[in-house]
């Protein structure tokens, strides 16, 4: 009866979230040629590619992962325009929803399953990049379909499930290049839950079919772009480009709304204060290594402020204000009265963070499923990137369907939380300090997205 009952309400999920996702676009049109930064830089990529050429480069000149670019081509190719692929993204919510709905169950049972379904079918920021040319809708259900991959195999590691697993985390990579250490992170965490009774050889020889499948996904796209830039490439060659917007004389760069640059001026004027830049006329690898370079200097130079910006990029990356808010006050939606615009920018600030400080709440005292020890590792590999680099909401995007299950956890179980906290005071006490400097975290830019008055 039960069973039944939650299939109901999943598929009314779907449908409320697919309705949500669409409206938008059917109101204020989805087939336009207008785009913002990384969209512009994905068509630019995506357009040699329709005449026969190799995947073009970033004006800037880094590489990008090649499995979006490649999807706008193909896209454009068979239906005409690149921008039919926010159809397929609305479409990437119902396997999302499932993915979301499996995991939750194993962590926490039905009642956390509907919990987290709902909060993620009514995520304002998760729907609003449904239409647009950012990759966060597809590479959010790669990497939440990697996890679960993961998963099914930890459980029990048949060939079947590493090919299904690993082709999935290849089709990550692609889309993607920070996916490419989940693969090393994930043998180290298997070792973890089948450690002791496993030993390590065993799950060495059980990960092998799982590694080669990932590779054989990525090796064409690897092996050809190698070859074709002189050096070695596995998904892109970003990584110099983003130290380097984090780790120089002026702040770091990002792009939310009320914290960022936000116009070619503004960006040009911080660039104008002493930003170096790289040749790009060598091409992306050289152009990537010149920019690590340049980073590791000003690192070396002045290590002490290095350290202080690490808070100050993890506050950027807990921003509640999305791009939604960006997009809402820029006006990208003509005819929404000013009050629905603070309605819209005040549910995604909330949703923000009540999905951040209940997760943690979560996370931290409630029983792991290994699918939550999945969400712990990449959610601490997030945050130790993003503190060396540079910080930017979008990228906390693909793990709140993750933060969403620990949030509804901890929600559907509280008096057990409580419980834990309380037989526990340590680890209670140690919960409080971290959703503590997490709510300061998210706090920090809390007004940025409200008018004056608010601030």
């Amino acid at each position: 009866m039960r069973e039944g009952l939650n299939d109901r309400r999943f598929v009314g999920w779907v449908l409320v979230a697919l309705v949500l996702r669409a409206w938008p676009m059917l109101w204020w049109g989805w087939d336009t040629e207008d785009c913002t930064r990384d969209e512009c830089i994905f068509r630019i990529a995506a357009r040699p590619i329709l005449e026969g050429e190799a995947m073009g480069l970033a004006p800037r000149g880094w590489l990008p992962a090649p499995g979006y670019p490649y999807l706008l081509a193909a896209c454009a190719a068979w239906f005409g325009s690149m921008e039919s692929v926010k159809w397929l993204q609305w479409l990437s919510t119902v396997p999302l929803l499932w993915l979301v709905r499996d995991l939750a169950r194993r962590q926490g049972g039905d009642v956390t399953s509907d919990r987290a379904v709902a909060l993620v079918a009514l995520h304002p920021t998760l729907a609003f990049f449904v239409g647009t040319l950012w990759t966060e809708s597809l590479y959010t259900l790669l990497l939440v379909a990697s996890v679960w991959g993961w998963v099914r195999y930890v459980e029990r590691p048949t060939d079947a499930r590493a090919s299904l697993g690993g082709a999935v985390l290849g089709l990550t990579v692609l889309f993607r290049g920070m996916a490419t250490w989940w693969l090393p992170l994930a043998l180290v965490g298997a070792g973890v839950v089948w450690h002791p009774e496993v030993a390590w050889r065993t799950i060495a020889r059980r990960w092998l079919p799982y590694a080669l499948t990932t590779a054989m996904v990525v090796a064409p796209w690897s092996v050809s772009a190698s070859a074709r830039y002189g050096g070695w490439v596995v998904s892109d060659a970003t990584l110099g480009h983003v130290a380097a917007m984090g780790n120089d004389t002026p702040p770091p760069f990002t792009f939310d709304y009320g914290i960022g640059l936000l116009t070619g001026e503004q960006f040009a004027a911080t660039e104008a204060q002493g930003r170096g830049t790289c040749p790009v006329r060598h091409g992306p690898l050289v152009y990537d290594a010149c920019e690590k370079a340049r980073a590791l200097r000003w690192i070396s130079t002045h290590p002490w402020s290095f350290v202080a910006r690490i808070p100050v990029r993890w506050a950027q990356l807990l921003n509640p204000h999305t791009f939604l808010t960006r997009h809402v006050l820029w006006g990208f939606w003509p005819g929404l009265p000013w009050g629905a615009r603070m309605v819209i920018v005040a549910t995604q600030a909330v949703w923000t963070v009540a999905l951040v400080l209940g997760a943690a709440v979560g996370l931290c005292l409630r029983p792991l499923s290994v699918g939550s020890r999945a969400a712990v590792g990449l959610i601490a590999y997030y945050f130790a990137v993003i503190g060396c680099l540079y910080g930017i909401s979008r990228f906390r995007l693909p793990l709140e369907p993750l933060l969403a299950i620990g949030a509804a956890d901890a929600w559907v179980h509280r008096r057990s939380v409580w419980a834990a906290a309380m037989q526990a005071p340590r680890r209670g006490g140690a919960t409080l300090c971290l959703v503590l400097g997490l709510a300061g975290l998210t706090a920090t830019y809390l007004s940025s997205g409200f008018p004056g008055w608010l601030r």
